[in-house]
């Protein structure tokens, strides 16, 4: 949190939702608008019920949809994940198409980019 404060114009994504610390995470995601994270963490037997157990029960249905979906971004970084079946999974469970496209394409590139959040 340090480093956030002292940088404010840097952005930052901790990967995999930062995983099993979601909560800390959001919490920290809703105080400073820099730090971003991704979805590119592992789950076991199905993505759907890993995702679900995450972005519905693990931080509350709607954090994501309300409050967080300019911050969180599309990812996998294992090569045994299957990205359609994380795509699908996750597009079974956000709500908005506005924060499926964020989630999707547009928050990585603002995060690459710089740019500002516009909602």
């Amino acid at each position: 949190e340090d480093i956030i404060q002292e940088f404010p114009k840097l952005r930052i994504c901790l990967t995999g939702f930062s995983w099993p610390w979601m909560r800390e995470v959001a919490g920290l995601m809703l105080k400073y608008t820099n730090l971003f994270t991704d979805t590119s963490y592992l789950y076991f037997d199905s993505a759907k019920e890993f995702y679900t157990q995450t972005f519905t029960i693990d931080i509350g249905r709607h954090w994501i949809e309300r409050s967080l979906r300019h911050q969180v971004m599309f990812a996998s970084w294992q090569p045994r994940f299957e990205q359609r079946r994380m795509i699908k999974a996750l597009d079974s469970i956000l709500v908005r198409d506005t924060t499926k496209k964020l989630i999707f394409k547009d928050n990585a590139l603002r995060f690459l980019e710089g740019g500002e959040i516009n909602d």
